[in-house]
């Protein structure tokens, strides 16, 4: 990792210039939203969003409440186990925001629209909205960069969850199918 992408990981989006924030554009990890918090500490954190923010993810009185909350679990739990999969490289996360990209996935777009909204309004994750590079054969579109802020840290901080112990705190959906096959030969 070079000096100039360590120390524009810590700057505030306000403060890079362009060509900084196509570096870590450029940089950027592809948030697969196929994890799961998978610790005791993981999943406490996730739960402590998902209590804090619970009425605008799931308002009370809502039709299949159960399961959207059920739905909002999986996705909160594969969105921070790709935002601290991430900072653990000092990274950004990207994830196009078109719906078609989320057909087929075990998070729908509509979920991870809501988690991203909720998240970003309560100040844990910012955003570098996506971008048209028109200056080529054609249009480019780039995907929208997600990461952790202070707070967000902070907030992982405070549930013992150490960066460089990622895989410990959280799976993926290959882990899972893999523990399974393993456990179906026995």
């Amino acid at each position: 990792m070079t000096s100039a992408a360590s120390s524009t990981w810590t700057k505030p989006i306000a403060d890079l210039t362009p060509s900084e924030r196509m570096a870590e554009r450029d940089r950027a990890v592809w948030m697969a939203l196929d994890g799961y918090a998978k610790s005791p500490q993981a999943r406490a954190l996730a739960a402590s969003i998902l209590k804090e923010h619970e009425e605008t993810l799931a308002p009370q009185g809502m039709q299949r409440r159960d399961e959207r909350i059920d739905n909002i679990q999986t996705a909160l739990g594969a969105t921070l186990c790709d935002l601290i999969g991430a900072a653990s490289q000092r990274r950004w996360s990207w994830r196009s925001m078109r719906r078609q990209a989320y057909s087929r996935q075990a998070v729908s777009y509509r979920t991870f629209a809501l988690v991203r909204e909720v998240l970003l309004s309560a100040g844990l994750i910012e955003e570098l909205s996506h971008f048209i590079d028109e200056s080529g054969f054609g249009p480019v579109g780039m995907a929208t960069r997600l990461r952790l802020t202070q707070a967000g840290m902070a907030l992982v901080e405070r549930h013992r969850i150490n960066l460089s112990d990622h895989g410990a705190h959280f799976g993926s959906d290959a882990d899972r199918k893999a523990l399974l096959a393993a456990a179906i030969d026995l």
